[in-house]
């Protein structure tokens, strides 16, 4: 090969070398802008049971509540459901449809399937806010977290429907009655 010939190929490997885009530091958001997006929702979730796969009623089963985590609000607006280390249900099993559980007063902590444990906080009054306004606290022991009410009667997060090989359908609807992001957020 000449001498020539090889500084032309150089000069082309470099220059389209150069031309190749580079990742931009502002392109990819900084680790603080998606931990201001990360949200976990205090939710009220009603299990019914369906006795047919035309059964759109069924007949109520029980209540419960869970923590749902997501790690970018926006994929929590459309019916997404969380992954199951995303969930942490407390598994109150409440089977009188009248005795809807709810988050005030007690102070409930639980651990997600990922090991984080997350503590929430809902002042006594909360669910007479206006909604978006703060309702409590929250604290995972790496972020204060800031709770705020969801619409009035919870809005529907996500349901899930699973049947047996009998035909016999478990539908799960989970309404987030408080929402909680970073402090400042």
């Amino acid at each position: 090969m000449r001498f020539s010939t090889l500084l032309s190929a150089i000069t082309m490997a470099l220059a389209t070398a150069t031309a190749a885009p580079i990742a931009d530091a502002e392109a990819a958001p900084s680790l603080e802008k998606r931990q201001s997006l990360e949200v976990v929702y205090l939710s009220v979730c009603y299990t019914y049971t369906l006795y047919s796969r035309d059964d759109n009623q069924g007949r109520f089963l029980s209540w419960d509540r869970e923590y749902d985590y997501y790690e970018n609000t926006n994929n929590s607006q459309n019916g997404e459901v969380p992954s199951s280390n995303n969930r942490a249900p407390f598994n109150d099993n409440i089977f009188n449809q009248s005795n809807r559980p709810n988050f005030v007063g007690n102070n409930p902590s639980k651990t997600f399937g990922s090991g984080v444990s997350f503590h929430s906080s809902i002042y006594m009054h909360a669910y007479g806010v206006a909604t978006g306004s703060v309702a409590g606290s929250g604290q995972n022991g790496y972020h204060d977290w800031v709770c705020r009410k969801d619409i009035d009667g919870g809005r529907q997060l996500y349901q899930t429907t699973t049947w047996t090989a009998n035909n016999i359908g478990s539908r799960r609807t989970c309404l987030a009655e408080f929402y909680c992001m970073h402090d400042g957020y």
